[in-house]
């Protein structure tokens, strides 16, 4: 395939390469403070890494997780002989997939991370280290670390499948080299 100006006159092109390029900047947020945030409730450097790797390994087997979900559908299909319109792809869909994991991303980011900075540490018994719901803000933070990092993830495993989605799959070859060319900036 060779470069086309017909995606750039495309008001689709130009919505996908917005939404995924703002969608882009927040993933990251966590990644690059979440060890800061560890260590400023008390926690140590050490165990500022360990929720990082945390949420690393998390975004790891988001990525895997979300984009076999397609495959698998289609696998079990064609196992059971069921026809192609049965399953959680018919339901969902690459696109609003994508707007799944991006609605969880900034669920666990605007509302878990801050309740783990000023909720949990309040509630905490210094006799215990435990909040009124039991849990650590180690592990309140370890919750988030995980839910965050899974939820991520998946955004790079899905959006090949929605550019594929609008622009067809003889496109993509050219169509998501240049979306991601765009994201550079950020």
């Amino acid at each position: 395939m060779s470069f086309s100006r017909a995606l750039f006159k495309d008001p689709r092109f130009a919505l996908v390469v917005a939404s995924t390029a703002l969608a882009l900047f927040p993933l990251f947020v966590t990644a690059y403070f979440l060890p800061l945030y560890a260590t400023s409730i008390g926690l140590s450097a050490s165990t500022g890494a360990l929720l990082l790797a945390a949420f690393n390994l998390a975004s790891a087997l988001g990525r895997v997780g979300w984009g076999l979900g397609e495959q698998i559908q289609a696998t079990m299909r064609a196992a059971l002989t069921l026809p192609p319109s049965t399953g959680a792809d018919r339901i969902f869909g690459s696109v609003n997939s994508l707007i799944i994991c991006l609605v969880m991303v900034s669920l666990t980011t605007l509302v878990i991370w801050p309740l783990s900075l000023t909720v949990a540490p309040l509630l905490v018994d210094p006799v215990t280290s435990c909040n009124r719901i039991g849990l650590t803000v180690l592990e309140y933070s370890t919750i988030y670390a995980v839910a965050a990092g899974f939820s991520s993830g998946g955004f790079f495993s899905l959006t090949t499948g929605c550019v594929s989605t609008f622009f067809g799959s003889k496109k993509l070859a050219v169509a998501f080299p240049l979306i991601v060319s765009f994201w550079a900036p950020g």
